[in-house]
């Protein structure tokens, strides 16, 4: 009786915890989410859905992504973006499993601006450049012309290198880089010391955040107006989309404003003037006229190898006569470099370079300067 009683006490053991355990088996997994975008830094918890229910069999799920490098995830279900691209997470539980594509990508920032200044602080860092501050302010900002810098609104400085006495903000490409030399643009840092905390370099700040430029190019196109495009990436792997057209407000060394006139020019003539007073190279007289009466006109130097032809090259106004340079006048002379305005008025120019490059035996120029007067002159061959 007693060994009976044994034998249906283990024979319903047995059914019983042979039913726990088929309750308990898992049938499906669910996720709540099978696909995800996440910025990088940015975390999600997503859920997991067993069935049937059972808190032994959520006990068991397994968390696994297949690229860590770009999204990790915890033993609670918790992606965070890591780096740009794409992998699987999956969650695994009695041998079933559900998986989730995660995309980590970069958020594009569109700011609209409207406004444009450049504060030339020259050659602060010894490099032999200028020193440009070009902020580009939304609607919603405004320039300071005390303190040299934006209050409210979205802005982004960019901090830029450009040739030695270039007037003004130098058409051409520029590059983000760590190197100080003529057409790139210094990254953003922050710089500290003791209590002091300040950007410094190139950055982006809005009415929500700041993010440091680190990355990235843009191009300085002059025509009637500036044009300004670009793409730029900064340290939180944002994408700056950069768009601009319209005028840009100049400050010399960030003191004074400097009114910029546009020269168009239709003709464009150079003719060899002779040798320098050494011999050593060739003086081309270079002359450019608009169609309103307007001329400038420049010597400029090239090596004697050129055979007399001008040759193409970017040519900084100086005093010295050394290929690639443009004579300065003396302060009694009208020879040199010189802008005449449509009413006969001659003013030297003072600083400034000049781009020259050949377009089916056309000589086409571009560039920019300051005049005696102060004026800021952007001249360029009308298309």
């Amino acid at each position: 009786m007693n060994g009976s009683f044994r034998h249906i006490l283990y024979f319903l053991l047995v059914t019983f915890l042979t039913a726990c355990e088929n309750e308990s088996e898992v049938k499906s997994v669910v996720l709540s989410q099978n696909a995800l975008a996440l910025r990088i830094g940015e975390s999600v918890q997503i859920e997991v859905i067993l069935s049937p229910l059972s808190s032994s069999s959520y006990n068991t799920v397994k968390w696994e992504s297949d690229d860590p490098s770009v999204a990790a995830v915890d033993a609670r279900g918790v992606i965070t973006g890591v780096y740009v691209g794409e992998c699987i997470v999956t969650a695994s539980a009695g041998g079933k499993h559900a998986s989730c594509r995660v995309a980590v990508g970069t958020t594009m920032i569109e700011p609209v601006f409207t406004q444009a200044f450049a504060v030339n602080r020259q050659d602060v860092d010894g490099s032999g450049t200028d020193r440009i501050g070009l902020f580009l302010l939304d609607s919603n900002a405004v320039f300071d012309t005390v303190t040299m810098s934006p209050r409210g609104g979205t802005y982004i400085l960019l901090d830029m290198e450009t040739p030695l006495g270039t007037a003004g903000v130098a058409a051409g490409d520029y590059s983000v880089s760590d190197i100080p030399q003529a057409y790139s643009c210094t990254p953003g840092s922050v710089w500290r010391n003791g209590d002091t905390v300040a950007l410094d370099g190139s950055y982006l700040v809005s009415e929500n955040d700041t993010v440091l430029i680190k990355g990235g190019g843009f191009s300085v196109a002059i025509g009637e107006e500036y044009n300004i495009e670009g793409s730029l990436d900064c340290d939180g792997y944002e994408i700056v989309s950069l768009s601009f057209a319209g005028e840009v407000g100049y400050y010399d060394n960030g003191a004074t404003s400097v009114q910029t006139e546009s020269f168009i020019y239709e003709e464009a003539e150079a003719k060899v003037n002779g040798k320098t007073a050494d011999f050593r190279y060739y003086m081309t007289l270079l002359a450019m006229k608009s169609s309103d009466g307007r001329m400038m006109s420049m010597n400029l130097v090239s090596p004697l190898s050129t055979s007399g032809e001008l040759p193409s090259g970017k040519y900084t106004l100086t005093g010295n006569a050394e290929p690639f340079n443009i004579v300065s006048c003396a302060a009694d002379e009208g020879c040199g470099a010189v802008y005449v305005t449509a009413d006969g008025e001659r003013r030297r120019l003072r600083s400034g370079a000049l781009e020259v490059v050949y377009d089916n035996g056309r000589i086409v120029c571009s560039g920019a300067f300051i005049d005696e007067a102060g004026i800021a002159i952007v001249c360029r061959a009308n298309d």
